[in-house]
């Protein structure tokens, strides 16, 4: 092993006992949720479920077209008061 493998070595190694430790401090608190608050992880899924299928409503509705009905709804914020 030469000099110039030591720093590259030392890095990857550095990467993989992160991984390592994220892994298994994820698979940790997972373990502790499922003991100790076992309604939690249900939860917490059903809320993600229902963040994403909002984000997916969000996507589509940006995408329709306007029509001059839907453009003043959704704009009428936005309109300054004529003077």
């Amino acid at each position: 092993m030469g000099w110039s493998m030591g720093p590259t070595m030392g890095w990857s190694m550095g990467q993989t006992m992160g991984r390592s430790m994220e892994w298994k401090l994820g698979r940790t608190l997972g373990w502790i949720l499922g003991r100790f608050l076992p309604g939690l992880e249900q939860r917490l899924e059903q809320r993600l479920a229902t963040a994403a299928a909002g984000l997916a409503v969000n996507s589509l509705s940006r995408k329709r077209q306007c029509t001059v009905m839907n453009y003043c709804a959704i704009n009428e914020h936005f309109i300054l008061p004529r003077t």
